[in-house]
């Protein structure tokens, strides 16, 4: 753990990053830890784009939590994940406990406060056994998740990665491309639209047959990591 910091400095660090809704975390981080307001803080550690980690020193010891700030629904989508999701598959010890969130002031960003797996990823120790036992993991998740009751949850809160989604993805494609037009359009531009456009049309063209593959080779529906 590095220099230990106060609550105020730990705002400040977070503040100079302009991370909304600061206030409201620490409140909810001072409820969740207790002792965290007589702690000794790190600087919080970014990991990626809006997600940190934050070591202390408390009364029992020291402790250290990943803080994640998302979109509300996306934020929603994780919690259910973690509370609902996987423990309807028997899977609900295999990921990170939610500990509690934080609701920026105007609703726009939610903090989420988890409880810190450590720095064992497989980027950083990627033998054999972890990884099989990843693997494992995975294909767990699949056949546990296969033709659930909780599918139409998921698919309705989620992502659908099926058929439909790339069936709405080409569409999309095509409407964005054919607004790409007119007279004051560079040259440029519209050869490369023309060029884009022979590529999508085939694919929707061919969207019948996609469709009657999947339905006979892909499986049932199910849970995908990620």
């Amino acid at each position: 753990m590095g220099p230990a910091v106060s609550i105020d400095q730990l705002r400040s660090a977070l503040e100079e990053r302009e991370e909304p809704g600061v206030a409201e975390l620490l409140d909810v981080l001072g409820t969740v830890m207790g002792d965290a307001g007589a702690a000794g803080w790190s600087e919080p550690i970014p990991l990626k784009r809006r997600v940190y980690r934050l070591r202390f020193n408390g009364g029992h010891g020291a402790r250290s939590v990943i803080l994640k700030r998302s979109e509300p629904a996306v934020a929603q989508r994780n919690r259910w994940v973690a509370e609902r999701w996987l423990p309807a598959l028997g899977l609900g010890d295999h990921c990170a406990t939610l500990l509690a969130s934080a609701s920026e002031r105007e609703g726009q960003w939610l903090w989420q406060i988890y409880e810190d797996l450590g720095e064992d990823t497989l980027e950083r120790q990627h033998d054999q056994p972890r990884v099989a036992a990843t693997t494992d993991l995975i294909a767990e998740l699949h056949v546990r998740g296969a033709g659930h009751a909780l599918l139409p949850e998921v698919r309705s809160y989620g992502r659908d990665f099926g058929i439909s989604f790339f069936t709405a993805n080409v569409g999309d494609a095509i409407r964005g491309l054919d607004r790409i037009d007119g007279e004051r359009t560079p040259q440029e531009l519209r050869s490369l639209r023309a060029r884009l456009l022979r590529r999508m049309y085939p694919l929707l063209a061919d969207m019948p047959r996609r469709a009657e593959v999947l339905n006979e080779a892909g499986g049932p529906d199910t849970l995908l990591h990620g």
